[in-house]
């Protein structure tokens, strides 16, 4: 045993002199930088927390000084032993390389896809959020991002390691929050800040995301609280209501939003608060059918074709001038109208890509100049209606300067709501918003954006029969003043009284035509989605050829369409079943 012991000194001694003698050697398998120099603070146990040299520094120079270690005399000896095995058993050598090049290669080719797949987070968040918060921090940009600051890959959550000498204070707390929601784009997330331990630490958590549907009784409460010129668009992160206002956030709305992400059903729910809360609505639908729930309701003009469109954008501008000249005679000193210029219009313009392209055809073919007056008045409207409760909602798949009248007249409207959209449809809407939030595809899912925050929403789904329910529940006022050359687009029946007051409401449903085309027929494709039945799409499809399922209401191009209480009442069974189960 002494003799073994004094081999051990014997060696450890020789090597100790080797290393002296060459501390080059020492450095390589040490795991020491070559030139001697500290690139940062990491210890032999402990990664770096800390950079301190203008050298460039590399994720090699963060590692504990161990791993290091490890690395590098692991594979000089690797080297040594396969030179030896080469030269003494060639063939069992080579073997041996292969199969350790192999798993080699498996494991680089692992770490690489890992890479590939992280590198786009990086690129996207990380980065970006470390240069931005670093100065806050007082943290070296050369430092590697991930030796303190952690972001799940969706964001869901995000961890921050301050540095120990960082002093707090509610200034600079909320300059660290602020930089991580605009670098992050987290929408109002739960913050946490543990103090404990040598190294301060801060915790974001996003809120719970919108819930996958949201109908009427969802946003009833919400549009019974609503003030008068407030519409309850959906619910947000964290179960809260989504309001805008139309007189604080702005006075038009932009519904930009690919096809089958719900436009017209967020038109139809914001047509229908509108008729509520003692609004009139002036439609223009040059596709004819996407507003089918409010024809033949009192204090609606339902515009289908370029003459009627036209010459209701002509009134549309005339009003506004006239309601002008009512609120001149009654404003006080700081310009705020106390006069009754009338009850509020909301324009809901549908297809708009369409019908703008349709409106200055319409005038090259029939006018006697380059730019259609109905094109200058709607973009009139959109400077001249703020004060006069006239308000215009935009909606189509993208609503560019030439879509909504004019680059000057687009500037104002405040709220605009994109779905489905592309990179270049928020560079151009909303380019003050960065980073642009991920995109979703599930139909009602948006991002309403208002003074330049972008607020994820799942817009309410409201079926036409709920949606005429509501619009008649309210207060109903009749149309301001006919339409000149068009007396059929005036809705109210002559010798008709209609008062601004709920005990009206049975005179006013006597008026209604007593046939009323289906607004509650829709595709099974959108019953799925829309969660009115709680089966597959392809479970629905089976099932609608067998015996007990609702008969057709009607065709949508190829498709067939089925009234969606009858859709929802066949699926009850089976929602019973699930819950006895």
């Amino acid at each position: 045993m002494g003799a073994f012991f004094t081999l051990v000194v014997v060696l450890v001694t020789a090597v100790t002199c080797v290393f002296i003698r060459y501390p080059l050697l020492w450095r390589w398998c040490s795991g020491h930088p070559l030139d001697g120099k500290h690139r940062t603070n990491a210890t032999w146990l402990h990664p770096a927390t800390k950079v301190h040299h203008p050298a460039p520094v590399v994720r090699w120079h963060h590692m504990p000084r161990l791993t290091r270690a490890f690395i590098r005399t692991g594979a000089s000896i690797g080297a040594l032993a396969a030179a030896w095995g080469y030269v003494t058993a060639s063939t069992i050598t080579l073997i041996a390389c292969g199969i350790a090049a192999a798993a080699a290669l498996a494991f680089t080719s692992w770490r690489a896809v890992r890479a590939l797949r992280r590198a786009r987070h990086h690129r996207r968040w990380v980065t970006p959020l470390h240069r931005a918060l670093a100065p806050v921090l007082g943290i070296n940009l050369a430092e590697r991002p991930g030796s303190w600051l952690q972001v799940e890959p969706d964001r869901s959550a995000a961890t921050i390691a301050l540095p120990a000498s960082f002093a707090t204070s509610p200034a600079r707390r909320g300059a660290i929050v602020e930089v991580v929601k605009a670098k992050l784009a987290l929408e109002a997330p739960e913050v946490d800040w543990d103090e404990r331990g040598h190294r301060p630490v801060v915790r974001f958590r996003s809120a719970p995301p919108p819930p996958r549907k949201v109908g009427i009784d969802d946003l009833m409460p919400a549009i019974e609280a609503a003030g008068i010129a407030d519409l309850v668009l959906g619910v947000g992160r964290g179960g809260r209501p989504v309001v805008v206002s139309l007189d604080g956030d702005s006075p038009h709305l932009m519904l930009s939003m690919g096809s089958g992400a719900g436009k017209s059903i967020l038109g139809r729910l914001i047509g229908a608060q509108s008729k509520y809360r003692g609004g009139v609505l002036l439609v223009w639908d040059y596709k004819l059918i996407s507003q089918n729930w409010c024809k033949g309701l009192p204090g609606v003009v339902y515009c289908k074709n370029e003459p009627e469109i036209h010459a209701s954008a002509i009134w549309l501008e005339e009003e506004i001038k006239r309601r002008n000249a009512v609120a001149d005679a009654g404003a006080d000193l700081e310009g705020n109208v106390h006069a009754d210029v009338g009850p509020r219009i909301v324009v809901l313009a549908e297809e708009l890509n369409a019908t703008m392209a349709r409106l200055r055809a319409y005038w090259r073919e029939h006018g006697d100049g380059n730019r259609s007056p109905a094109v200058e008045a709607i973009d009139a409207a959109l400077f001249m209606g703020r004060q006069v409760r006239c308000n215009i909602v935009q909606i189509g798949q993208l609503i560019t300067a030439g879509t909504s009248g004019s680059s000057a007249g687009r500037e104002n409207i405040g709220v605009r709501i994109l779905g489905r959209y592309t990179k270049n449809a928020w560079k151009m809407l909303v380019p003050e918003v960065q980073p642009m939030p991920p995109s979703s595809n599930a139909p009602g899912r948006v991002q309403v954006v208002t003074g330049g925050v972008a607020r994820e929403t799942q817009t309410g789904f409201l079926t036409g029969y709920q949606a005429r329910k509501l619009a008649l529940s309210g207060e109903v006022s009749a149309w301001p003043s006919p339409i000149p050359g068009m007396p059929h687009l005036t809705p109210v029946p002559s010798g008709t009284p209609i008062e601004n007051s709920r005990a009206e409401q049975s005179v006013v449903t006597e008026t209604l035509p007593p046939e009323l085309p289906s607004c509650d027929a829709i595709r099974l494709s959108d019953a799925v989605a829309l969660g009115i039945v709680s089966r597959s799409l392809a479970a629905v499809r089976k099932a609608s050829h067998r015996p007990g399922f609702p008969s057709p209401a009607g065709w949508e191009g190829i498709a067939r369409t089925y009234d969606a209480d009858a859709l929802r009442e066949w699926d009850r069974p089976r929602e019973r079943e699930d819950a006895t189960s």
